[in-house]
Parts: C-alpha cells; structure tokens; sequence
C-alpha cells in the first residue's frame, strides 16, 4: 500500500463543500415570518445584466490525515481575480462569464500550487434565470483541477425565491457527482437558508442571506494504484450580500469535513479532516 495520500485527500474532500445551488422545492417553499421591511427596501430581487464586475476570491485549506498513526498535514491558499460578465439571453434568461484574469496559490504538496495556477486565463459560461436559477453550465475543458474550481462559478449566484423580505426562509437540495479520474463520488448538502434583512455592507445597502448546510459523502473506486471506499459528513455556513438591484456583492463560506477513506487491499480506515474558509469581493 503507498502512504502518499495527502493529494488524493484533498480532492476527494473539496468534492463535498462546493455544489450548484439548486432551485427552492415545492416542500421548501419560502416561508415568510413577522417582520418589519424598512421603508425603501424592496420586497423581492433578481439578478440583472448590471451584475458585471470584478471580484477577489481568497480561501484557506487545511486538510489533517492519519495513515497508521502516521499524521500528514496539508495547508493550502488560493487568491483569485476574477471577471464577471452577465448579459441578456433568449427566454428571458441572463449568460453570464467568468474568467480567472489571475491566480496565486501555496500548498504544502509538491506541485500542488502549480496546479492551481492551470485555471488561470479559463473561462466558465453559464445561463441562468433572473431568479439565479441555472439552465446550463459550460466549463473550458475537462481537466480535474479547472473542474474543481469552476464549482466556485456553479455557486457563484445563490439562487432566489420569488420573493424575498426579512425572515424570508426555505430549504434546498444539492446532489454532485464530481469528476475525479478512476473514482465515482456522491455528494449531496440540504441547506437551510434564511434571508436575516437589511445592512450596509462596504458601504452599500445590501440583502443579507445566510446559510447553513448539511453534508454527506459517499464513493468507491480506485486511487493511486489502490482500491478504495469512503463515506463522510460535514457542515457548511455562509453569509451572501446583494444589493437593491440585484448585484452579488460579495460572501463568506465557512466548511468542515470529516471523511473516512477505506483502502480495501490493506483492510484499513484512513480520517481524514477538512477545514476551508473563503471570501469573496466585489472590487469597485
């Protein structure tokens, strides 16, 4: 059995923290409560082609396995710049783009921040509803690591009830499978979002929304020459702002993941643990 699995790890874990924001169900419908809306603020919000801009994307990985009682710790960092373009579709829709203008990243694995920096200059297109609502998701290629960050883009814009005032709460479901050579992961998160209301943020009026997720994992296949099953839980939080018309203003995300990989050939359980927190920017 190989014990170099600190790249492997890291794979399979950010697998079960990043997912499309499905649209609200029937059972989740939006469920508004008592609460005072402002003068001035609106009563409900869609995206618009104004939405353009520029963002900073930071985030923080640390990634803790245990092979025999053998502890390997992996610390990453990733900082990107990126493009968003939105434009008017057919059907109503909005297009929009994402390109990565420029990446930086640190990772204690060999090679690991070359790789982060093979998205650089690629492009994610996207069509989606005025409500956020995806109707379809064009990554540049198929390589793992481009795969992996354009799950970043498929969350980029949550997806919004019809309407929308303070107290405003309802539940989603997201099922993944993520593409990782020789292995077929399953992934889903049921979140629970709720809209808090009214604050500035950076200075502008914005809608604050925030969300809690449960997370469950579950895959087999083969992975450096070995057989293998895993099985998993984990949790996510996030705060997200737009503004009155409709503009993404920026997000906190904060994710835990707690993996157990079984390596069948050597009938043994490697944990493995996962901690990532990132924030994005709107740029002025």
């Amino acid at each position: 059995m190989r014990r170099s699995l600190a790249p492997l790890t890291i794979l399979l874990a950010s697998a079960g923290c990043g997912g499309h924001t499905a649209a609200p169900s029937a059972a989740g419908a939006p469920a508004p409560v008592a609460a005072a809306r402002p003068a001035g603020d609106p009563a409900s919000l869609h995206y618009g082609a104004n939405s353009t801009g520029r963002y900073r994307f930071e985030q923080t990985l640390h990634v803790t396995q245990d092979v025999m009682g053998n502890v390997t710790e992996v610390d990453g960092t990733t900082l990107m710049l990126i493009t968003a373009a939105v434009a008017t579709a057919d059907a109503g829709n909005l297009s929009g783009s994402f390109t990565v203008d420029s990446v930086a990243g640190t990772s204690s694995i060999p090679g690991g921040a070359e790789a982060i920096a093979g998205s650089r200059g690629k492009t994610w297109r996207t069509v989606f509803t005025p409500l956020g609502r995806s109707v379809a998701f064009t990554p540049p290629d198929t390589d793992a690591v481009t795969s992996q960050t354009g799950e970043l883009f498929r969350e980029f814009l949550l997806t919004l009830p019809a309407s929308l005032t303070p107290g405003t709460a309802w539940v989603d479901t997201i099922r993944q499978t993520p593409s990782q050579p020789g292995l077929t992961i399953r992934s889903q998160s049921i979140r629970q979002h709720q809209v808090v209301g009214w604050e500035l943020h950076d200075g502008v009026r914005a809608l604050k929304i925030a969300t809690i997720g449960a997370i469950t994992i579950s895959g087999e296949g083969e992975a450096q020459g070995n057989q293998i099953q895993m099985s998993g839980t984990g949790t996510s939080v996030a705060e997200r702002f737009l503004s009155a018309v409709g503009v993404f203003l920026g997000s906190t995300v904060r994710d835990s993941t707690a993996l157990n990989i079984n390596v069948v050939s050597a009938g043994l359980e490697v944990p493995v643990r996962q901690v990532r927190r990132s924030t994005t920017t709107r740029l002025p």
